[in-house]
């Protein structure tokens, strides 16, 4: 409620049509490449890559490339195998230890009965 009631001043943009119009008509200005340095237009040295990494990037791969990396995603890691099959095997161990040294559970039948015995009424009515 407070940040609706605030004032803001807004001053009228009175855009000029003739100037934006003739702007439009000028033909687009075009921007040599700056040279770099003293042997002339780089313009050729410019298109030979020297990033190797992102030519190969550039290159799409092959169809035995595409299955390679398919399965390398698709088979985990042996590690993390391992660690997943210790965590399984100590929460068997831990409960397995757990339920020996514990008391039996107490065992409810279900609906529950009470315990106490409401007093009997007599059949005098």
């Amino acid at each position: 409620m407070i940040c609706t009631q605030g004032h803001a001043w807004a001053f009228p943009m009175k855009p000029d049509v003739k100037a934006l119009i003739q702007e439009a008509k000028q033909p687009p200005q075009h921007f040599v490449p700056a040279r770099a340095g003293w042997n002339g237009s780089e313009e050729a040295s410019a298109s030979a890559s020297l990033n190797p990494t992102y030519e190969d990037l550039l290159r799409e791969p092959s169809p035995a490339q595409r299955r390679e990396q398919l399965i390398a995603a698709a088979i985990p890691d042996w590690r993390v195998l391992a660690a997943i099959a210790l965590c399984v095997g100590l929460l068997r161990l831990f409960k397995r230890n757990s339920s020996r040294s514990s008391r039996p559970a107490t065992i409810l039948p279900f609906p529950a009965v009470a315990i106490h015995k409401p007093a009997e009424v007599s059949e005098a009515a």
